[in-house]
């Protein structure tokens, strides 16, 4: 069991959202720049519920800073998906 819980935090990535470090698999701003989409497998994470959340991740070779507002949040038995709408970008 402690080997499956080392693969899956392997899998993810660091995202800062005000300052507090997530375990991410996947961050992606869709494609009219109007959310931001998290999706981690690791449950239990306790994720910003805000309307003014300053969100920091890894884009290529630089971080990448913006504002955002939540939106909502689903999952099933394997991944959860996180949804925030993006207030400005810096």
């Amino acid at each position: 069991m402690k080997d499956k819980r080392t693969i899956k935090i392997q899998q993810h990535y660091d995202i800062f959202l005000n300052d507090v470090k997530f375990k991410v698999l996947s961050c992606k701003i869709n494609k009219g720049n109007e959310k931001l989409i998290i999706k981690t497998k690791i449950r239990g994470q306790h994720f910003p519920g805000e309307n003014n959340i300053l969100a920091r991740f890894p884009i290529e070779e630089s971080i990448m800073e913006i504002y955002i507002a939540y939106h909502s949040m689903s999952s099933d038995e394997k991944i959860e998906c996180w949804e925030y709408v993006i207030k400005n970008k810096s």
